[in-house]
């Protein structure tokens, strides 16, 4: 047994060197299908990280707040994802030193990704537990995804918040998700 190698967020970086991709949220179409086609156009490269027999595989990270009230569930999405871009961007605010200018540029490429489909991470995060099941549902219906990664807490969710998740989604979310 070979441990995987996940790749974060690029299809093309992922696929050519063989190793599992990480996308923020449900994966377009055009993006799955960048994955897989540079996934066997470099098969035979030297430099692979997938095992004999190891076919594309994506797992999903959604940041989620599931609550039964729903506008408290998008206030803490909200706060979740306004927390997490502010410490993203502290993170790397210094890259240039490091770096140089053009590679902390590209360094910070995906949080710029995010930042421009903040709103859709939001509403695609939060909701009561029937919501969640359906959006969920719709993710595995579409058969891109092999893997789903909930991040709680995230930002400035508090525990008691991300364990309310939590406890929501193992109590309502994940057993209408298995009976499907």
């Amino acid at each position: 047994d070979r441990i995987p190698f996940w790749y974060p967020g690029s299809p093309q970086t992922a696929g050519r060197f063989g190793m599992r991709l990480m996308f923020p949220g449900p994966i377009p179409q055009d993006a799955y299908d960048l994955y897989v086609e540079t996934w066997h156009a470099h098969a035979d490269d030297p430099i692979r990280f997938d095992a004999p027999g190891d076919r594309p595989t994506v797992g999903s990270t959604m940041i989620m707040a599931i609550d039964h009230d729903e506008s408290r569930a998008r206030d803490v999405m909200q706060r979740g994802m306004d927390g997490l871009m502010r410490r993203t961007h502290a993170v790397h605010q210094w890259d240039a030193e490091v770096l140089g200018e053009e590679a902390a540029d590209a360094a910070l490429g995906p949080l710029r990704r995010i930042l421009g489909h903040k709103e859709a991470v939001i509403e695609n995060g939060y909701g009561v537990p029937s919501k969640i099941v359906d959006r969920l549902g719709d993710v595995a219906d579409a058969g891109r995804v092999d893997h789903l990664i909930i991040q709680v807490p995230t930002g400035d969710m508090t525990y008691d918040e991300a364990r309310r998740t939590l406890d929501l989604f193992c109590s309502e979310v994940q057993p209408q998700l298995q009976a499907a």
